[in-house]
């Protein structure tokens, strides 16, 4: 049983990561709802939709839509996302907004080491 459990989360990270990836991309929250929709909508606009029938479009949008509402991404989900990213694309989890080398902290909360590198 907990393996169904387990490959439920999987095939629900699966579906949802490129709608979380591109929230946050854009800077917005995948977490809720309605900046989900905005997510999903700026990704079905990416697509290449010549040669497919309007109603196939429209289906589309729609389930994916349906889809937005359906789902629940708890923040713990994203923040452990960015931390296993490693932050990347200038997106924290809180504190500090990423600055310089002086505020990075280890994942215990330390401050990180001077490694003496410099831009």
């Amino acid at each position: 049983m907990a393996q169904h459990a387990t490959n439920t989360m999987s095939d629900t990270l699966s579906k949802t990561a490129p709608i979380i990836a591109e929230a946050i991309l854009k800077g917005l929250d995948p977490t809720d709802e309605g900046q989900r929709k905005k997510a999903a909508k700026s990704l079905l606009g990416k697509v290449n939709w010549k040669g497919t029938y309007q109603s196939s479009c429209d289906l589309a949008e729609t389930r994916t839509e349906q889809f937005c509402e359906e789902i629940t991404i708890p923040k713990e989900i994203v923040a452990t996302l960015l931390l296993a990213a490693g932050g990347k694309g200038g997106v924290t989890v809180g504190g500090g907004g990423g600055g310089s080398n002086d505020d990075l902290t280890n994942w215990d909360g330390t401050k990180k080491k001077d490694r003496g590198r410099r831009m």
